[in-house]
């Protein structure tokens, strides 16, 4: 089944991989951007997808996109995704992730109410969990502790109130960590390859930096998650919630040993202060066994090879922009 889609930033890490994705599936694909928003992770696209100018927190540009396209399917990813971006500007955060969900919706209720609203949430909703309590399961109460967590439990709630009194096609879709190729490096795993790439290269003394170690999280490829969200949109009820996750918990610790081991030069590891969060949470892993049962979805990327091509990624960045 083919479908007319829509993916609000569509320029951005997941946004363009779920571009590559829906093409592959056959749909015809469109997107928004930012008005500041680079639309680099896209450029191979540009003659398959029409990108809109669209600053989601606008009524009135939101409601004259949906108008124009049409949808069958919105995949909703535009947002400020960076917890520590979101720490210092709390405001920001709540206007793009909470009040640009609400334009969304009402633009969907008004201009293609028939149309499926997908909301990608996220993992953070559920705040600090007791480790006996992982892998988490969509049960589990919400109790986020940092704002970026906070905006997406209440848009959450928002886009269930949509689907209850207002009749609209929603799903929920809850990610844990995804990563891959053209993550920005404000991320743990792009991170530790950006910096093990440019000394790799000999553009950086042999020291990377890292905040903390010790916490445990759940990583699932990137083109494993947008092929989890094509799937949610042909095969899944509207109305419904699911998490998508690899299952599996793996130390930041291990992480940074896997992306080291993909050069030959001995890297001395420092602690840095800025990079370490007071809101960090200690284990956090999941159970897709509902959304798997729903859907036949496995992951098929294992984390090694992830993180070579994250590795791959950032060397060719650094080459052709000359070492920056």
């Amino acid at each position: 089944m083919a479908f007319r889609s829509l993916i609000t930033g569509i320029g951005g890490f997941a946004g363009s991989h779920l571009a590559e994705a829906l093409l592959e599936a056959g749909d015809i694909v469109e997107g928004t951007r930012s008005p500041r928003g680079s639309l680099a992770n896209i450029r191979h696209l540009t003659d398959r997808v029409a990108a809109h100018r669209c600053d989601i927190r606008s009524p009135s540009e939101t409601a004259d996109v949906i108008r124009r396209c049409r949808p069958d399917v919105v995949y909703h990813l535009a947002g400020i995704t960076n917890v520590p971006e979101s720490e210092a500007d709390p405001r920001g955060v709540l206007e793009t992730n909470f009040l640009g969900t609400l334009n969304l919706l009402e633009a969907m209720r008004r201009e293609a109410p028939g149309g499926l609203f997908v909301f990608i949430s996220s993992s953070e909703v559920y705040g600090r969990v007791l480790p006996g309590d992982n892998p988490v399961c969509e049960d589990h109460p919400m109790a986020p502790v940092h704002v970026y967590g906070l905006s997406k439990f209440v848009a959450e709630l928002l886009v269930e109130i949509y689907q209850k009194t207002r009749g609209l096609g929603v799903l929920r879709l809850r990610p844990f960590n995804h990563i891959g190729p053209r993550q920005s490096d404000r991320f743990v795993c792009s991170s530790f390859a950006r910096q093990v790439a440019r000394i790799d290269q000999g553009m950086q003394e042999p020291v990377i930096r890292v905040g903390d170690l010790t916490p445990v999280r759940d990583f699932t490829d990137v083109r494993d998650m947008v092929r989890a969200y094509r799937l949610a949109a042909e095969r899944c009820a509207p109305g419904s919630l699911y998490q998508i996750a690899s299952g599996k918990g793996v130390p930041i610790a291990s992480v940074l040993e896997g992306v080291l081991s993909l050069t030959d030069i001995p890297i001395e590891v420092r602690e840095d202060p800025s990079r370490l969060r007071k809101s960090d949470i200690p284990v956090l892993f999941g159970d897709s066994t509902r959304f798997s049962q729903a859907t036949g979805w496995r992951p098929s990327f294992p984390l090694p090879e992830s993180l070579r091509d994250i590795f791959r990624f950032w060397k060719k960045q650094i080459a052709e922009q000359g070492g920056s």
